[in-house]
């Protein structure tokens, strides 16, 4: 609430239930889903599932060595390939971030123009 307080004290809005107000009548589009951002998080979450089966298949290997007493299996090639899938875990955790501040920074745009639209004062 301190928060809301803070972004309707910014806009000159002497009241919580003012600028509830201004926000319902400019709900209109607001508050849709963001059909690009389903779908780049669909791309990713296939990618995380691919992911997901190599480090499946890496545990499979190395559990099947122990419970047979050997040394794990692991060559230079195995080393390279988990290098690269934690590569791509941190550039889908970057990719994920930058989405999501995109997308806040798109709604605060969308929410300070739909304020001034009624007439309330800029940031």
């Amino acid at each position: 609430m301190a928060a809301f307080d803070q972004v309707l004290k910014r806009y000159g809005i002497e009241s919580r239930n003012d600028g509830l107000r201004a926000l319902m009548h400019a709900a209109d589009g607001l508050f849709v889903t963001d059909g690009e951002l389903k779908d780049e998080l669909h791309s990713h979450r296939v990618a995380l599932n691919r992911i997901g089966n190599n480090i499946s298949q890496i545990a499979k290997r190395l559990n099947e060595a122990k419970l047979k007493g050997l040394k794990p299996p692991i060559h230079q090639d195995d080393v390279a390939q988990i290098r690269s899938l934690a590569g791509m875990v941190m550039t889908f955790g970057d990719q994920l971030q930058g989405m999501i501040l995109q997308r806040r920074n798109g709604l605060a745009l969308r929410v300070s123009g739909a304020l001034r639209a009624f007439g309330y004062g800029s940031q």
